[in-house]
């Protein structure tokens, strides 16, 4: 059973902790972007077990909820947890009165870039990188 509940940045950093792709100390030394912004932090448990997580913010004060960082453990990836991760990400950003969701991800993480297509998200923008596999790539989706 997947359970999603707004929590903080704590639990997130232990489901961080989980994910191989994901550097240890990233969310630490970036915490200064969620200084003074309206953010959602999100903790997925799958029976219990810290399963995967989602910080969000308002990063571009456009009309859009910016997801900072997702993730789910290896072990339970392909049981429908990023799903519902972005179904309460949609709700809750509505509920908001966002117009929009964007999302960054490296042109290096297939699997992601496939699961937000699915999503219905388009991509936007590229910001260019000398290795190809280090560009990242900016989509949205309409509300």
């Amino acid at each position: 059973m997947i359970n999603i509940h707004e929590s903080t940045i704590e639990e997130a950093l232990l489901i961080n902790r989980l994910i191989p792709e994901f550097s240890p100390n990233y969310i630490e030394n970036n915490i200064y972007k969620l200084r003074d912004k309206e953010k959602l932090v999100l903790v997925a448990k799958y029976n219990k077990d810290l399963a995967g997580y989602a910080v969000c913010y308002d990063q571009y004060e456009d009309g859009s909820l910016y997801i900072w960082l997702l993730g789910v453990v290896p072990d339970y990836r392909e049981k429908g947890i990023m799903k519902e991760i972005m179904s309460y990400i949609y709700t809750w950003a509505k509920n908001k009165k966002y117009l929009s969701i964007k999302v960054k991800t490296q042109n290096k993480r297939k699997e992601m870039i496939y699961a937000l297509i699915k999503q219905g998200f388009n991509f936007i923008q590229v910001e260019e990188n000398p290795d190809i596999n280090e560009a990242k790539i900016l989509l949205s989706k309409l509300l």
